[in-house]
């Protein structure tokens, strides 16, 4: 084994240092990126070299498994450890590197209207009542949000037959300003609910025809059931 040392050696040294480009097309990063991840994965995330086997190499191992999806024979063959090694090294490095999920995975910050750089202006945040809120040229516009709980869709079918039994039904659908009526017996049922007629009523109204239309095709077009 310790004749072996020396050719792994000389192998990690063609993978990161000759020059960038060859670092580049081996293991998908610059040789500075290099450096600093092994810095990380040293000091925070505890990788250390074993007795055969050094710290660089174990990163290289992981790294032209991900960067190329080699197999535990291939690298085997280009890094000259056995396939055992190569298996138990890649979880090591694996291991430290979920310890660096503090400083690699970064928490994101909302992006408000105070925001200055024109890039993120535009970007949509999450307001805190749950609709998704987005600026454009200094004005809020709220789009509709994704989910509605389960109290809010049965105060919204209850509130639909009130206003079919009380006249509101029309031959092609509901009368003017039907969606008003709903928007106000729900925010008495909530009275701090962020549902509006449009555009959360009238999505919902929406999305609901859509099922109905594909649930009448099937078992009302075709003979099912």
């Amino acid at each position: 084994m310790a004749q072996r040392i020396p050719d792994q050696v000389s192998r990690i040294y063609r993978f990161t240092g000759n020059n960038n480009t060859d670092c580049l097309d081996n293991l998908r990063m610059d040789m500075g990126a290099f450096v600093r991840l092994c810095y990380l994965l040293h000091n925070v995330g505890g990788l250390s070299d074993s007795k055969h086997v050094r710290m660089e190499g174990k990163v290289c191992f992981f790294l032209t498994v991900l960067a190329h999806h080699k197999k535990n024979r291939i690298v085997k063959f280009d890094h000259v450890p056995s396939g055992h090694t190569v298996s138990k090294y890649f979880n090591a490095v694996l291991i430290s590197l979920l310890k660096l999920h503090p400083i690699l995975l970064v928490t994101p910050k909302p992006v408000d209207d105070e925001c200055t750089v024109a890039r993120w202006k535009h970007f949509k945040i999450m307001a805190a009542c749950g609709s998704n809120v987005s600026s454009y040229q200094g004005k809020k516009v709220v789009t509709c949000r994704q989910m509605w709980t389960k109290p809010e869709e049965d105060v919204l079918v209850q509130s639909l037959k009130e206003i079919i039994s009380t006249g509101w039904k029309a031959d092609n659908g509901f009368r003017v300003s039907y969606l008003n009526v709903l928007q106000d017996k729900i925010m008495r049922a909530f009275p701090r609910t962020d549902l509006r007629a449009n555009p959360h009523i009238s999505s919902k109204m929406h999305s609901w025809k859509k099922q109905y239309n594909s649930l009448y095709t099937i078992f009302g077009g075709n003979g099912v059931g």
